[in-house]
């Protein structure tokens, strides 16, 4: 299951990016995935609340949001979204397409609480 290494990698980059003092203040870490990053939903939340078991990450959440998957064609130049996974131009029907997005994956926003103990 690659999504365990996918929540590994996740952790690492939140701990290289907020300070070791305000990870335990971390409420929420959301992500932001394409349809075709081949992530299963369900699996990488299951790693990321394994793997922040007693750490100060514990009582952050994780949040997933897809995003679309967009493809350009490389003969008229259109621009669309792709739901179907029919790789084919609306416009022309060429099937000479480029993806321009929803194959990434990405740390879009880390949230933290501003509570005093």
């Amino acid at each position: 299951m690659h999504e365990f290494s996918i929540a590994e990698n996740i952790i690492e980059i939140i701990k290289q990016t907020v300070r070791a003092s305000d990870l335990e203040k971390i409420s929420s870490v959301k992500i932001t995935f394409g349809k075709m990053s081949n992530v299963m939903p369900e699996a990488l939340h299951s790693a990321y609340k394994l793997l922040i078991e007693d750490t100060p990450l514990s009582n952050s959440y994780l949040s997933l949001e897809n995003s679309p998957l967009i493809v350009k064609c490389n003969n008229c130049g259109s621009i669309h979204v792709v739901d179907d996974f029919i790789f084919n131009c609306r416009d022309c029907s060429s099937s000479n397409l480029t993806v321009d997005g929803g194959d990434e994956m990405r740390i879009s926003n880390i949230t933290l609480t501003n509570y005093q103990e």
